[in-house]
């Protein structure tokens, strides 16, 4: 993978989560896409294991900078783990269940990137909570949270759809190579 060309995507589309959040959240409900789950669901059907891995890592570890966690006494931290581990997490489901789909479809890619961020979704949450217990995080209800966090999931997946589309035409910037040492999108 050209990681020149995944730096750059990766700033982009983290300023896109950041700045576009208020303009995407659907009314007063706190469900928002990410743009970064779609680029780890896109990477996670085309790259090899160990680049995967190491994409789902970076991508994490900058979700967990800006996603911050209120505190009991009033101030917001910053949490750096439940985002990156959830990702590698969501990252080895995308790559174990790509095999048995069409690789081309942008379908595939919504499915797959609802999968993952639903798994990167709960892991965060399960690692946060079990924190919660020793130090003064705040968190919701599990219902609420979950629900918040399933609905950004599915939300992303919808959000999929055309920029997948996008990031398919887009695929041979990064330069992907398989197993087999084909390109991403060429033919046997």
């Amino acid at each position: 993978m050209n990681w020149i060309v995944f730096a750059i995507t990766v700033w982009l589309l983290t300023g896109m989560d950041v700045g576009l959040a208020p303009a995407f959240q659907l009314g007063t409900l706190p469900i928002v896409p990410s743009f970064l789950f779609v680029l780890l669901g896109f990477i996670g059907l085309w790259a090899r294991w160990m680049t995967l891995a190491t994409a789902a890592l970076i991508i994490g570890a900058i979700m967990d900078l800006y996603h911050q966690v209120p505190t009991t006494d009033g101030a917001d931290v910053v949490v750096l783990g439940p985002f990156a581990l959830g990702c590698l997490l969501g990252a080895q489901a995308i790559h174990g269940s790509r095999g048995l789909m069409f690789r081309q479809s942008t379908v595939t890619l919504a499915l797959l990137v609802f999968m993952g961020a639903s798994i990167a979704h709960a892991t965060a949450y399960g690692l946060l909570s079990i924190r919660a217990l020793y130090d003064n995080l705040v968190m919701h209800s599990v219902a609420t949270e979950i629900g918040t966090r399933i609905g950004s999931a599915l939300y992303t997946a919808l959000l999929a759809l055309p920029a997948g589309w996008l990031l398919q035409r887009l695929s041979p910037m990064f330069s992907f190579r398989s197993a087999h040492g084909l390109s991403a999108g060429a033919r046997r």
